[in-house]
């Protein structure tokens, strides 16, 4: 499922590329766009890899040529909510370390290497302790050599957007015409303006209001529903 995510995480991506209707090349797609909300047309795409129709379209036995059993669909569906919580707290760690390190870390004023800011923020944001001897941050390649420096919180908070959105379809994943509908509204707003348009200004235009965090924390189990 991780490869299956994968896919979809990239697919929104090329999809926010491929269907920009902006006619400038410096705001079309992803261009321009805030760091906030540049997870969030990939991470929106990912839900829809846990709904049963979708997955049932998209895998058959090896033998059989059968779809994935419902029964499998379900212990598929309820493994992305086991340690949810804990889950969400690594990202917070995560985006809180990266924070720290590029907007308060100062070698020349500390006796703490960056290693120990990580088990400073692990001790304050986990609930297991932190391994003392770990060394993730040599590894943390996102902050430190992939572009997202001081910026890796907008995957949780594009998470939060991308949760929001996908709850506009929710209410109608069985009735294929309203689906249609919503998803020409996700074109022409989240697609389709690509950074013309400030973020925020695209998301009130496509959900007709502000954010809400309720579809995220229902998505990873934190709330009944």
């Amino acid at each position: 499922m991780n490869d299956v995510e994968t896919f979809a995480h990239e697919l929104g991506h090329g999809l926010q590329h491929m269907l920009t209707e902006a006619r400038h090349e410096d705001v079309a797609g992803i261009e321009n766009v805030e760091w906030d909300a540049v997870e969030i047309a990939s991470q929106f795409m990912e839900y829809w890899m846990y709904q049963p129709e979708v997955l049932k379209k998209m895998t058959a036995h090896m033998e059989t040529g059968a779809p994935m059993p419902d029964e499998m669909i379900e212990k598929i569906r309820k493994s992305r909510t086991f340690f949810g919580a804990n889950a969400m707290l690594r990202q917070i760690l995560l985006a809180a370390t990266d924070l720290e390190l590029y907007h308060r870390y100062d070698h020349k004023k500390t006796t703490e290497t960056p290693n120990d800011v990580y088990l400073r923020k692990a001790r304050e944001l986990t609930v297991y302790p932190p391994f003392e001897d770990g060394r993730m941050l040599n590894s943390f390649n996102h902050i430190f050599a992939g572009g997202y420096a001081a910026g890796y919180y907008s995957y949780k908070w594009a998470e939060v957007m991308a949760a929001d959105i996908f709850s506009a379809f929710e209410g109608h994943l069985d009735d294929p015409a309203a689906i249609r509908a919503i998803g020409q509204r996700l074109k022409e707003t989240l697609y389709g303006l690509g950074g013309s348009v400030h973020p925020a200004e695209v998301f009130r235009r496509f959900m007709g209001r502000g954010y809400s965090i309720e579809a995220l924390l229902r998505h990873s189990g934190l709330v009944d529903g």
